[in-house]
């Protein structure tokens, strides 16, 4: 029996860990797994001179989107094990991060893979998401839309589904019912 993997995508505030959460409890899936504690577990092993992007935020490294890529390839890569693991286990998983670009991430054999991306429809909108987390967050609006539009432009072209957020429970609808419905708990 192949595992679920259900990888939710999406630039910071976009939702992407509430919602995760809802969909793993909607499916019955207790696994969750988060790519910014993978980059966090990483950093520690990295020092900033050896992998400099890992120690910056997905929305402060120079040129950013360069940056970000760089950070996304390496964090993914860290990824894998755990992908991996839910693979040799067989336990359905949701993974969710800024990091899981589509085109970035490598197929995964042996799982039935469910990858979408979050998006928020304005910057308006992002704004009022990001302002709970505070004003660092606010005053990098435009650096954190510009990984927004290119998380969202990946994931066109690659025809990974891009679910606008406009609600928890909407969203979590949208995701679950891109699970085939054989997969779901």
């Amino acid at each position: 029996m192949r595992p679920l993997l259900v990888l939710i995508g999406g630039a910071t505030g976009t939702g992407k860990s509430t919602v995760a959460a809802r969909v793993a409890h909607r499916l019955g899936i207790t696994r969750l797994a988060s790519t910014d504690v993978v980059r966090q577990t990483m950093r520690a092993f990295f020092a900033p001179a050896v992998l400099p992007a890992l120690h910056v935020s997905t929305f402060e490294g120079e040129p950013l989107l360069d940056t970000f890529v760089e950070q996304s390839e390496a964090v993914l890569t860290g990824l894998r094990a755990t992908l991996e693991r839910a693979v040799d286990e067989r336990w359905p998983t949701v993974v969710e991060g800024v990091h899981l670009v589509p085109g970035l991430v490598e197929p995964v054999d042996g799982a039935v893979v469910v990858q979408c991306t979050l998006a928020l429809p304005s910057a308006a909108a992002h704004a009022k998401q990001l302002e709970a987390r505070g004003e660092r967050y606010v005053a990098r609006l435009d650096e954190i839309r510009k990984v927004h539009d290119f998380v969202v432009e990946a994931s066109l072209a690659h025809g990974v589904p891009v679910i606008e957020n406009r609600g928890v429970e909407p969203t979590v609808e949208a995701i679950v019912g891109l699970v085939p419905e054989l997969e779901r708990v």
